[in-house]
């Protein structure tokens, strides 16, 4: 067998904020420019990685189907999940990979240290528990607890309402019990993130749909107009950030939440923004969640004002990616529309300035 050297991750204190904006923005550039110039090489999955070995292969899993998922067992039968990605380049998704790892040992250790106390709305749900990580034969591995449970998707559309709402405030619940040192190592986004990365995702966005120039120029001074009373009534949360319902599985009666690689500490508000996108237009669900949504936030000093702020900023960043279905973008379009000329008659009874 091969020598492999692994470079252990369990001291995550050395690894502070690997999902910071500014690193993993240059790291996507250069990524993508070393993709370009690199020779793909065949690497070999790590057959042994802390105390399990490697079974097989399951399938891979992500945007573009970045990360692998295989499957992994140690000397007594024990069975564990593993996420890898290749980190001979180290871009986007790699520090993505090491931002999860980072989530999910310090929630591990959040939830082992607070299960007790837990209120009883939070007991059935909770997350698979961090193992091992390292790097390995050009990996970046990730261990996690063996879990069997299906997607949510196919709750009613009510049920899946009320089953974000309390996962949100779960993970919410969870960040105000990080020590100072656990927090550190948590990537935030602020306004001023926001702000910062507006010009490079308009761009994108302007050079794959350059015929709603026009649009996209109003969305974006709608945009700016929203960010002093953003930045006034900032409300941070520990937030997902990809809050569907294939990440929020059902074992038994239990609430599994998985795929955390973007998961920071952020805007409450965008967590509800970036999920409404992601379904608008689809059946009853996106209409009931959008009513939550402002039941949820109208006491907010101008959240209509941040809503649609909020709005456009995510779906100017999701036109970034053309990957996405037919049917998916012309939903975006039309959320865009909405976001500009909002019409809440359709979602509530109260009239909202």
């Amino acid at each position: 067998m091969p020598e492999i050297v692994l470079i252990l991750l369990m001291n995550m204190n050395n690894i502070i904020q690997p999902y910071a904006l500014g690193k993993i923005f240059w790291a996507g550039v250069i990524g993508s420019i070393q993709r370009k110039f690199k020779i793909n090489k065949n690497q070999l999955i790590p057959l042994i990685v802390g105390d399990y070995r490697f079974v097989s292969l399951i399938k891979k899993v992500g945007p573009k189907k970045s990360y692998r998922l295989a499957l992994y067992k140690n000397n007594n039968g024990e069975k564990a999940f593993a996420k890898l990605r290749s980190s001979m380049i180290k871009d986007y998704h790699y520090y993505s990979l090491l931002n999860e790892i980072a989530v999910n040992k310090i929630l591990t250790q959040v939830y082992d240290r607070i299960k007790r106390t837990l209120p009883n709305k939070y007991l059935h749900i909770r997350f698979p528990r961090f193992l091992y990580a390292c790097e390995a034969n050009g990996w970046l591995v990730e261990l996690m607890e063996y879990v069997t449970a299906k997607d949510t998707n196919n709750f009613r559309d009510e049920q899946k309402v009320t089953t974000f709402v309390l996962v949100s405030d779960f993970l919410g619940y969870l960040g105000k019990h990080f020590t100072i040192e656990e927090r550190k190592q948590i990537s935030r986004r602020t306004t001023l993130n926001l702000i910062s990365l507006y010009p490079f995702i308009l761009l994108k966005t302007l050079i794959n749909y350059p015929y709603l120039v026009i649009k996209i120029i109003k969305a974006t001074v709608l945009f700016i107009s929203s960010i002093p009373d953003l930045k006034k009534t900032r409300q941070e949360q520990l937030i997902h950030r990809d809050l569907h319902f294939f990440n929020i599985l059902q074992d038994k009666k239990t609430l599994v939440v998985i795929d955390l690689q973007q998961c920071v500490f952020g805007e409450v508000l965008q967590e509800y923004v970036t999920t409404l996108r992601y379904f608008w237009g689809e059946g009853r669900f996106y209409k009931l969640f959008f009513q939550e949504t402002l039941k949820r936030f109208e006491n907010r000093k101008n959240y209509i004002k941040i809503l649609r702020g909020l709005m456009i900023n995510s779906v100017i960043h999701g036109l970034t990616d053309k990957s996405f279905s037919k049917k998916a973008i012309s939903n975006w379009f039309d959320y865009l529309d909405f976001a500009i000329n909002p019409n809440f008659k359709l979602y509530e009874n109260k009239s909202h300035k």
